[in-house]
């Protein structure tokens, strides 16, 4: 019999720590790397919770036969840590009464006590009945950050009050996969029949959920078409679930989360999601816990870190592998980020970026596929893909301009036949026609044959003080008088040229604002149709171009 006393740690990444500065003792894997006479130790179990590919080559499918361990409860333990549950419920009842007097007496209870995966929801209700708002918060920042372990147990999903569960449906930080949201809200709605959630289906991502997981799993239980229509109406409002800024220390059994955690690091927090694929796999469990009608299997090297339970793990037997294929540098680095979800690809060339790209594709981490792809594309795509975040920023810019629901064109054809932007602040774009005797900001118009106004409007105030002119429109001749107008800040609008455009060049190109901001600027052919601005760039010295194609 073994006695079980408590968990030193519920935090990811002190467990990995811990197991990441032992893995030359207790790793049961060893990589070698002959050419360059290194080795590297690392466990297997860690491996194949991260990876697919290393599940698949050490344990392929067949479950590990678990040791069985029976957990005898200390005597010793006190009347509080051995009532709890009785608590919770006394606790529950009484903040349903709503006596104010008991409030206070109520917080101090809850506040005494620990959170947990399995007492979170119920502590959030009588945090709710009794209006203890900071307590709420608590909860609900546990909740983000236990996501991977809260969405794959369904037991106690199902179990979240309605408030919680509407709370983390319509949060941006619950990270988890979709998919996994909806079945698990449709787990809720299935085990709670009494409460119409039917609004709450409409705060899933569905465009985050990959085709094949809306054909199995989706379509069955909501129509396509409603799906389509809540795509196409909250996809303004709502972009991809991303990991909490908060962390969860259980050091002492209290919950703190006012420790910040670097942004860099959050970024993705694999440690989270290997613990959490540790929790759910059976076939990486090797160890049976009873205590006496409870029963559980986990792993005996979590449990060694993590408890004050003890396993010998000085029987394992280590197995060497040759990964020559790669170097013992790169592999290191994989290595290292599998156990503390950090890399710091900053000063690696791209050639080192290339092998890791292709050992992340090999090993199949995605998070770390995604690092070195980014970082890729920082120093080697990035420059020559101007145009096209030019045009995506272009599409942007132009949304508003479908409100009667009419298809656009292709981003190329609007480009080539309107206007081509650097990164100019512009709002919008109207025209003045002879077909009608108002401005429009319709695709349909850019294309009139009968212009002879154009107008841009812009996002910020531009600050600079001149504009550059070199051949501003087509099909104006220039023997053919131009007018541009610039409405300052204060909304004036003023003429700063009306003369023949081969005039215009006899001045440099260049008209001085006295570094008044410039808000509006309008073209004006002064007789006849056909204006067209063919080129419009915005360089870094902020002064305007305008230049024919």
């Amino acid at each position: 019999l073994i006695i079980l006393k408590m968990y030193k740690t519920n935090n990811a990444k002190w467990i990995f720590k811990e197991i990441y500065e032992k893995r030359n003792e207790t790793g049961d894997v060893r990589f070698v790397f002959s050419a360059e006479n290194e080795k590297i130790n690392a466990h297997k179990l860690i491996l194949a919770s991260a990876s697919k590919y290393f599940e698949n080559r050490f344990y392929g499918s067949n479950q590990k036969e678990c040791e069985e361990i029976e957990i005898e409860i200390n005597e010793d333990v006190s009347a509080n840590e051995l009532a709890e549950k009785d608590i919770i419920a006394i606790l529950s009842l009484l903040a349903r009464k709503k006596n104010p007097h008991m409030k206070q007496f109520i917080r101090n209870e809850l506040n005494q006590l620990e959170i947990r995966v399995d007492n979170v929801g119920k502590i959030y209700s009588i945090a709710q009945n009794c209006e203890c708002e900071e307590l709420q918060n608590r909860c609900l920042s546990f909740i983000e950050f236990s996501s991977q372990v809260i969405i794959n147990n369904i037991e106690v999903f199902v179990s979240f009050p309605l408030e919680l569960v509407d709370k983390i449906i319509k949060s941006d930080t619950f990270f988890a996969e979709e998919i996994k949201i909806f079945m698990a809200l449709n787990a809720w709605k299935m085990s709670n029949a009494n409460c119409d959630i039917s609004d709450l289906f409409n705060y899933i991502r569905y465009q985050y959920i990959t085709d094949e997981d809306l054909e199995q799993h989706v379509y069955k239980l909501v129509d396509p078409s409603r799906i389509a229509c809540i795509v196409y109406s909250f996809r303004k409002n709502f972009s991809q679930r991303k990991i909490p800024e908060t962390s969860i220390d259980a050091f002492a059994g209290k919950n703190q989360v006012d420790k910040k955690i670097e942004k860099q690091e959050m970024k993705v927090n694999l440690c989270e999601k290997i613990l959490a694929n540790l929790f759910t796999n059976e076939l990486l469990k090797d160890v049976v816990i009873k205590c006496e009608n409870f029963s559980f299997a986990a792993q005996k090297l979590i449990l060694n870190v993590a408890t004050d339970l003890s396993f010998p793990l000085i029987d394992v037997r280590v197995d060497e592998i040759d990964f020559s294929d790669f170097s013992f540098q790169t592999f290191q680095m994989m290595i290292d980020y599998v156990y503390t979800g950090f890399i710091n690809l900053s000063g690696q060339n791209k050639y080192d970026l290339y092998e890791l790209y292709l050992l992340a594709r090999k090993v199949r981490v995605k998070e770390l596929l995604d690092e070195v792809d980014e970082q890729i594309r920082k120093i080697e795509i990035e420059p020559f893909n101007t145009l096209n975040l030019r045009i995506e920023e272009f599409c942007k810019k132009i949304e508003k301009i479908e409100e009667f629901g009419k298809e656009i064109e292709k981003i190329d054809e609007k480009v080539n036949t309107l206007v081509e932007l650097n990164p100019a602040p512009i709002r919008n774009i109207a025209v003045f026609c002879g077909c009608d005797s108002t401005w429009r900001d319709y695709v349909s118009h850019y294309k009139c044959s009968k212009i002879y106004k154009i107008e841009f409007e812009f996002y910020e105030v531009l600050e600079e003080s001149q504009i550059d002119f070199n051949f501003i429109a087509e099909n104006v001749q220039e023997e053919e008088s131009f007018y541009i107008y610039v409405c300052f800040e204060e909304k004036n609008m003023t003429c700063v040229y009306k003369n023949k455009l081969k005039n215009l060049k006899k001045t440099s190109n260049c008209i001085d604002f006295a570094k008044r901001k410039i808000k509006f600027l309008r073209f004006w052919l002064d007789k006849g149709y056909g204006l067209k601005i063919t080129k419009f760039s915005l360089k870094e010295s902020r002064y305007l171009y305008f230049n024919q194609l």
